[in-house]
């Protein structure tokens, strides 16, 4: 019980830190002001101000000291944090002292900025500890000073296949979603994802790698809806794509290797080419889906639902909007009949990745009833060019995703009557070489994609609905 009352009071810190703070940054303004203008008179007010002020300090470093028991950060930062914070509160009981002493209005004037030059660089360590090295760089911020969440672009790989799985493709992932919150200089939870035995390890709640990558905490929470509280990262922190939970998905199911080349690992058609694309710059480029300017009502939660259980993943495609993603990504043991369950959500539905999935022509059809359909990916399944003419409904449709299925180029002619088409990827297709002329010549305003990418990945393919 008295830990737990403990706890609960270092976990104050962060709602009573701003008090000092506030109080002490106004009885530096009155002590500056009394000394520019001795004709104001804040002789009453401001030592008043200045004892709150350091009262408040102090109750601060006690809070703060209980809370740094947790182990959640980095020693050496908390230990200066806590030191300068001392220092504050001390300098301000000297200031209160002085002031009782009629002190001269010089020597008030510098022990206040004393005090705030202490407030400054001991709340910049508590922003470091709350928000990650580099919170308050420019690097943070937009040409036009907005804040953004900005993440370092990606150095593309010479041969990803001579990359090491975890240095070269794995850790740069960690390095610009996880670290500001488990690495070197905060460990919430206990964890740390900068340094491998650390990752063995896990944190408070465990390990976070199993033996298979479902049943690892470190994909899982990844997986979850953006706004469960046990999502990671937090949504107000840079979000991985797709692609890199892909990756991630893929290191974890291949055994974690920390030492082992890309090579080394077994890899599926389908997690091929996202390694491919890691030789390529802006790999991680975030494209939007065309939302229809047209409202629609909510999905029915009763179909939602019954997707989730079948482990497929439902996403809005933006915040506040009532139109959605579905990804089958994890899904295990995909079946034709399966896509019978996003008939009730067709109205909301305007992307769907099937990429890999083990379907072929008979699931096109409950597919050609999803008429809100923007993009479709369909990349190393089993449809033919039969199938194809299937999609002939999907009039909204602009992005299609063929990469590694037997569509030749008479199937890819069978999507012409899509006037909202635009792109059409076709590695590792059947379509010939010489028939790229006339299918080009047939479909003038669509761009026929011949390889070596990955199609974009929408950032809200992150998590769950």
């Amino acid at each position: 019980m008295f830990l737990s009352i403990l706890d609960l009071t270092g976990r104050l810190h962060p709602l009573f830190v701003h008090l000092p703070i506030g109080i002490l940054l106004i009885a530096v303004f009155f002590q500056i002001i009394s000394w520019k203008k001795p004709a104001l008179k804040y002789d009453r007010v401001l030592p008043v101000t200045v004892m709150l002020g350091c009262f408040s300090a102090l109750f601060s470093c006690i809070t703060g000291y209980l809370l740094s028991q947790t182990a959640e950060y980095d020693a050496e930062t908390v230990g200066w944090h806590l030191w300068l914070g001392i220092a504050t509160a001390v300098v301000s009981f000297c200031w209160y002292s002085l002031l009782k002493k009629n002190t001269s209005p010089g020597v008030l004037s510098v022990t206040s900025l004393i005090v705030l030059c202490l407030l400054m660089f001991t709340g910049h360590l508590g922003g470091t500890l709350t928000h990650g090295e580099g919170y308050l760089s420019l690097s943070g911020s937009s040409e036009d000073g907005a804040s953004v969440n900005q993440r370092p672009a990606r150095i593309p790989l010479k041969d990803a296949q001579q990359a090491l799985a975890y240095k070269d493709v794995v850790e740069p992932i960690f390095s610009s979603t996880c670290y500001s919150c488990h690495g070197d200089k905060k460990q919430k939870g206990k964890l740390r994802l900068d340094l491998p035995a650390e990752i063995l390890k896990g944190g408070k709640n465990g390990k976070i790698i199993e033996a298979t990558a479902e049943e690892s905490e470190l994909l899982k929470r990844m997986l979850l809806p953006i706004d469960d509280k046990k999502h990671m990262p937090p949504k107000d922190k840079p979000q991985p794509t797709r692609a890199e939970i892909e990756l991630i998905h893929w290191w974890l199911e291949a055994g974690a290797s920390f030492d082992k080349k890309v090579f080394e690992l077994s890899q599926s058609d389908k997690i091929k080419p996202v390694l491919k694309a890691l030789e390529k710059a802006g790999t991680d480029t975030v494209v939007a889906v065309i939302v229809p300017e047209t409202p629609v009502e909510a999905a029915p939660s009763q179909a939602i639902d019954s997707i989730k259980k079948r482990g497929i993943v439902l996403v809005p495609v933006a915040v506040g909007s009532n139109y959605l993603t579905a990804n089958f990504v994890s899904t295990a043991g995909v079946k034709d009949e399966d896509l019978k369950l996003l008939t009730p959500i067709a109205r909301q539905l305007i992307s769907l990745k099937l990429g890999g999935a083990k379907i072929g022509d008979p699931a096109l059809k409950y597919i050609s009833g999803l008429k809100q359909l923007v993009r479709l990916q369909l990349e190393n399944t089993a449809v033919t060019d039969e199938g194809l003419k299937q999609l002939a409904t999907l009039s909204k449709l602009r992005d299609i995703n063929l990469v590694g299925t037997a569509v030749t180029a008479n199937g890819v002619m069978n999507l012409k009557p899509l006037t909202s088409l635009k792109n059409i990827f076709l590695y590792k297709s059947a379509v010939e070489y010489n028939q790229w002329p006339a299918l080009k010549q047939a479909l003038p305003g669509v761009k026929l994609d011949s390889g070596g990418y990955t199609v974009p990945i929408l950032q809200s393919d992150t998590t769950r609905l």
